[in-house]
């Protein structure tokens, strides 16, 4: 059904080359201004949809949302969708849920809290449209204009950078095909995992990388912003590095170390094999340092650490 708008009012939905997922829960007012924002905007998001999965909020996200929803400036077009899961199903579940519901060829996950630098989103379409990738990293800014990640080029994202490009889930687009086939983690044994500390969008950037075999890159394009202004500060050490109590930062690593070894045994090839290998040491020092910082700011080990936690800080200080 078409609309009667004319078009210069409303984007343009048919075969939709981006889906823009905001995956929420129990934030009714910061999804109440990050679409009040969209829809002010409606003329910059040719081309794109928008698909908001709720996780079971019991705040009235339920009521805001359908509240755009019904709104007269997208009558008759499926420009902004709301799906609501019958229960939390944490990070890496709504994104795997979000895989499912896109119908674009390229999907995006954008946070409840931020949103888009409205002049550059049709060059990071245009961007899209020439892309053959299937995992894009593009630039993500602060309010005040400061790069906080992404790249200056389109080069393949190499194992080392991959922590940094994939640390911040707004911005980050993945083809949607190979995105649904990443949800390979919810067929596996790791349901013990606590997937919120692990980065989903990492993983699903390495699995595509090392099981799927696509090339996973960065885009120039500064495409997103912190719309939040002040974060709240975590913790540091006498020397300023920032850390996770120690036993959380344990289970993460432990979690992982399961994972890459997954990826690096089902590799497709050589090259992805490397690159499963050498994420895995990247993220083995990453932590040291962490855990490290941790010991300092806590002032030794405590009883917050199991035996083979204290056996790999002693053999990495060794």
């Amino acid at each position: 059904m078409k609309t009667e708008l004319p078009t210069s009012e409303i984007p343009i939905l048919q075969d939709s080359l981006l889906t823009v997922v905001i995956p929420t829960f129990n934030r009714a007012a910061a999804i109440s201004v990050n679409l009040e924002y969209i829809f002010s905007n409606l003329s910059f998001f040719r081309g794109a949809k928008f698909i908001v999965i709720d996780n079971a909020s019991p705040d009235g996200t339920n009521d805001i949302v359908k509240g755009f929803v019904n709104n007269p400036l997208i009558k008759g077009t499926d420009f902004l969708t709301y799906y609501r899961q019958d229960s939390n199903k944490e990070a890496y579940g709504n994104i795997i849920s979000s895989a499912r519901v896109s119908s674009s060829i390229f999907t995006m996950f954008l946070s409840d809290e931020d949103n888009f630098v409205l002049q550059n989103f049709s060059a990071f379409l245009e961007f899209l449209r020439l892309s053959q990738d299937a995992f894009i990293c593009p630039v993500c800014v602060s309010w005040e204009g400061q790069i906080m990640r992404g790249g200056l080029s389109s080069d393949e994202i190499q194992p080392d950078q991959l922590g940094s490009a994939s640390n911040y889930l707004s911005g980050l687009t993945y083809r949607t095909t190979y995105l649904r086939e990443a949800a390979i983690l919810t067929d596996l044994s790791f349901s013990h995992m606590e997937f919120a500390r692990l980065y989903p969008q990492r993983i699903i950037a390495c699995i595509i990388k090392t099981i799927l075999s696509g090339r996973i890159c960065f885009c120039p394009v500064p495409i997103v912003y912190q719309r939040i202004k002040e974060l709240p500060t975590q913790a540091t050490t006498t020397s300023g590095e920032a850390y996770w109590n120690l036993a959380p930062r344990w289970t993460q690593f432990k979690d992982q170390r399961e994972i890459f070894s997954y990826l690096f045994q089902n590799a497709t090839s050589d090259m992805a094999r490397s690159f499963a290998q050498k994420m895995f040491a990247f993220n083995e020092s990453d932590l040291y340092r962490q855990l490290r910082a941790g010991v300092e700011a806590e002032l030794g080990y405590g009883s917050v650490l199991d035996s083979s936690a204290v056996a790999f800080l002693t053999q990495k200080k060794a």
